[in-house]
């Protein structure tokens, strides 16, 4: 009696949880957006995935794939590590995914997720324009959310999806 209570209570705590959307947090306030514009071109890094994610299909080449496929859709050029190293202060974006089961209940696993993109480009300050730093993150998506298994390559499109939206509101005008 005492383990279905505690199924119970599991299984409404899973389901309101699923309810809510991913926890998103953005730096995408217009000085962030501003910093989008004009990039036409990006080289893209997709850090290696938890093993364990791979099991849906989850492997660090296809969410390359993935990511690079729809950049090319929204008419953003994808430099190759080389072509990258060739332009001069190209920028390039990051994609980290970080997984970890938090429980399985009735066949279906249910995993913590974390996705953080970030745009990162050269940048000079202010008092010392002579100064270049490379490689500074000058927009960024963090995503949290708990989801099944095989949820996990969508929401990592969502938040593609977003970085593209942003783009696409800051080359508008």
């Amino acid at each position: 009696m005492k383990n279905k209570k505690r199924q119970a209570l599991l299984i409404a705590v899973v389901l309101t949880l699923m309810s809510l959307p991913a926890f998103v947090f953005a730096s995408n306030g217009k000085n962030e957006q501003e910093t989008l514009r004009g990039i036409n071109a990006l080289h893209v890094i997709v850090h290696d995935v938890d093993q364990e994610a791979e099991q849906y299909g989850l492997t660090r080449e296809k969410i390359q794939k993935d990511f690079e496929t729809m950049l090319g859709m929204a008419g953003i050029k994808v430099l190759s590590e080389k072509e990258g190293l060739k332009v001069p202060r190209a920028p390039f974006i990051t994609l980290t995914v970080g997984t970890m089961r938090a429980f399985t209940t009735k066949g279906s696993e249910f995993y913590f997720i974390s996705i953080l993109i970030k745009l990162r480009q050269d940048v000079y300050l202010e008092r010392k324009p002579r100064n270049r730093i490379h490689g500074i993150a000058t927009w960024s998506n963090t995503r949290f959310g708990v989801n099944f298994g095989q949820n996990i390559r969508s929401e990592v499109n969502k938040a593609i999806d977003q970085f593209i939206n942003a783009h696409a509101a800051a080359n508008s005008e």
